[in-house]
């Protein structure tokens, strides 16, 4: 495994040190964790977006990052915005085979999901083809983001098709 933001991890290890993925150091620091930290932490409206492209089920390479989710928010009461491209999953992955399989695997994963334990009331999930509207706020979006941009934060490479 690669550790990438050392600087952001070493620093909250002390903060945080009773939770595994921080203890251990394989918690992978995302863009502006720290602020988001210190948001947390004076109570401010925050809000985690994580999510999955549902090509099949949870598995276990999901697991860390959710049970630190889960964990930020027991500590921070952080409200989780969980998007689900199963509109992604059904272009991209040939093991889908129809729209319905990407929408049952979606739903699959929403109660996977809450049975971690999350807090109901401050979860919510976006399964991209329940939401059709989505595609109007991608259009209005899509002027403004580079595809420098997301190759870089997506690790997308050129040649993949969108």
């Amino acid at each position: 495994m690669q550790t990438i933001n050392v600087k952001h991890i070493d620093k909250l290890d002390s903060e945080l040190e009773e939770f595994i993925t921080f203890k251990n150091k394989s918690f992978l620091g995302q863009k502006n964790l720290e602020e988001f930290l210190d948001r947390a932490k004076k109570k401010q409206k925050s809000i985690i977006v994580s999510g999955f492209n549902p090509s099949g089920m949870m598995h276990i390479g999901h697991m860390p990052v959710f049970l630190t989710i889960k964990y930020l928010q027991d500590k921070y009461g952080i409200d989780l915005l969980v998007p689900i491209s199963d509109d992604e999953a059904y272009f991209k992955f040939s093991a889908i085979e129809s729209q319905k399989q990407a929408l049952k695997n979606s739903l699959l994963i929403c109660k996977e999901t809450l049975s971690l334990g999350f807090n109901r009331k401050k979860i919510k999930f976006l399964i991209n083809q329940l939401y059709p509207s989505i595609y109007v706020h991608a259009m209005k979006l899509a002027p403004l983001i580079s595809i420098k941009e997301i190759v870089k934060h997506f690790n997308y490479h050129l040649e993949l098709n969108i």
